[in-house]
């Protein structure tokens, strides 16, 4: 393993070891939120890279991160604080290859994280996996992760491109202050193979296929195992097992083995002066969580705990227009659906289930006056519907929201060499529909003496079923500024250094949280050498 992940290192950095800048673009990935969020759209379908103008860069960061607050997911950390380098870059040499790819390394602190024992945080009251170690006591934990991606594609002939995009992904993460301690390691490869063929001058048809594999090993210890008994119940560890259900483990660890799939087919037309991909995706995935970390027959299903099988369906359409070689405008609509259902093993069916579902429309503009003058601006509008269903505690959740996201941002010289460009970005979400159905609510209230479990349950109810439903069904203010400070040298190495805070609000009165009125606050610092 560790002469692969050399392998890829050495492979990846080949790809993003770049030359200096082309002259010919306007779109510079370090100091533009436009050209920022363009790349990040890029890289969902890395074919598409060859239809655009961004600029040959090499840029290199390091950054901290920071949010802290009792606004959130219940199981989410009081405090995230994340730092580290990363390297990005894109190229195209003589020969018409073009190489994309980064490098990162992150350190990151959890400080107070209760109910997730699991490799992951949840996005939008959903966890990617279902099934997960908790406690309702939070801890501190230290996690850090190695992420490689790296690609080219490769003129084939004058019709025909090939495409290859390698991702590697280990992190190990540590529960570090308190009982439990797990300890967590998960290696994840995807490859990516695909190929454009060039229909008519203006026309250009695409397809990919990549495969996935994840592996993860979660053992958890006690520094006193005398304590791990069910009458501890806030540090005694619970199956979780789909949404609001809870069991007790067979043992203190678990293997996941994971396998994805997904296949893509896409259409570009291209002009001077317009560029509109269209690309469909469909993804599935196969997830199993095994009894222990013990494991040595894997396609044993004695040994299997669960089960979950999630399935995704997108279609995204991505369009550029040049007004003018100083004037540009971005537009892009899409649409995702994707559903999970798991497979209890033990039960002998499914007794959770997970929708989402989102329809996203969104412009920019990018106006340059000179190199160091310029207004970037943009609005995008997302309506996504969530919806959890747990038979076996009777509970479901369902909410829709509608959110706003505008953003602007001007740039202008204090010199010669140096540029500020202060931005201002905001998120106001409104709730369209909710609903809350809890079937289990006089089990919760009428608990048995030394009914450890159900105290575990009703703890995790009031501490992350209800509050969530809450969190996620408000109307909310996210509201963030800063500014870039870009200064450029006289040997093509620019610097840019970017500051940035965010303050998130509900815009009503919570009642299933600690106040009335949590908020989370945000803030970012990074240097960027770009060359």
């Amino acid at each position: 393993m560790k002469q692969y992940f050399l392998f890829l290192l050495g492979f990846s950095v080949s790809l993003v070891g770049f030359g200096q800048q082309k002259a010919d673009s306007i779109q510079d990935p370090v100091r533009q939120i436009f050209a920022q969020d363009l790349v990040q759209e890029l890289s969902k379908f890395p074919l598409n890279y060859q239809f655009t103008s961004i600029k040959d860069y090499t840029a290199s960061a390091l950054y901290f991160k920071t949010e802290s607050g009792d606004l959130k997911d219940g199981r989410t950390p009081e405090t995230i604080n994340n730092f580290g380098l990363k390297t990005q870059g894109l190229y195209r040499n003589k020969k018409g290859v073009l190489f994309f790819g980064d490098i990162s390394i992150s350190k990151e602190f959890y400080k107070n994280l209760k109910w997730n024992l699991s490799y992951d945080l949840p996005e939008n009251g959903v966890m990617s996996d279902p099934h997960y170690f908790g406690v309702s006591k939070g801890g501190n934990w230290s996690n850090q992760e190695y992420d490689i991606n790296g690609g080219f594609i490769l003129p084939v002939s004058f019709k025909i491109k090939l495409l290859l995009n390698t991702n590697y992904t280990l992190f190990n993460k540590y529960r570090i202050d308190l009982d439990p301690r797990p300890e967590i390691t998960c290696n994840n490869l995807d490859v990516n193979l695909g190929l454009s063929y060039k229909l008519a001058e203006k026309h250009h048809i695409k397809a990919s296929f990549s495969y996935g594999y994840t592996h993860g090993d979660n053992e958890i210890k006690f520094s006193n195992n005398d304590k791990n008994l069910p009458a501890n119940y806030d540090i005694y560890v619970r199956w979780m097992s789909g949404y609001g259900s809870l069991s007790s483990p067979f043992k203190n660890s678990t293997q996941r083995r994971f396998t994805e799939h997904q296949a893509h087919l896409g259409y570009t037309f291209q002009t001077e002066n317009l560029t509109i991909m269209a690309d469909a995706l469909y993804k599935a995935a196969d997830q199993l969580t095994y009894r222990n970390n013990g494991v040595v027959d894997k396609d044993d299903t004695s040994n299997y705990f669960a089960s979950y099988k999630p399935e995704s369906f997108s279609v995204h359409v991505l369009g550029l227009y040049k007004i003018t070689p100083l004037k540009q405008v971005k537009f892009n609509v899409s649409g995702d659906f994707s559903s999970g259902n798991n497979f209890w093993y033990a039960k002998g069916g499914k007794t959770y289930s997970a929708q989402e579902n989102a329809l996203k429309a969104g412009v920019s503009y990018l106006n340059f006056s000179s190199e160091k003058i310029f207004w970037d601006m943009g609005l995008s509008t997302k309506i996504w519907n969530v919806e959890q269903r747990d038979a076996l505690a009777t509970t479901s959740s369902n909410y829709t929201n509608l959110d706003f996201q505008p953003y602007i941002m001007r740039s202008f010289a204090v010199s010669d060499n140096m540029a500020l460009s202060p931005f201002f970005k905001s998120t106001l979400r409104l709730n369209l529909d909710e609903l809350y159905i809890q079937g289990n609510t006089s089990d919760l209230e009428n608990i048995q003496e030394n009914d450890f479990a159900a105290y575990a349950q009703r703890d995790f109810y009031s501490e992350v079923i209800i509050p969530n439903h809450e969190l996620y069904s408000a109307n909310q203010l996210n509201l963030s500024g800063g500014t870039f400070i870009n200064i450029n040298s006289q040997k093509h190495y620019n610097v840019s250094l970017k500051l940035q805070a965010g303050y998130q609000i509900a815009l009503q009165q919570m009642h299933a949280f600690s106040s009335s009125d949590p908020s989370r606050f945000s803030g970012l610092a990074s240097l960027t050498i770009s060359y």
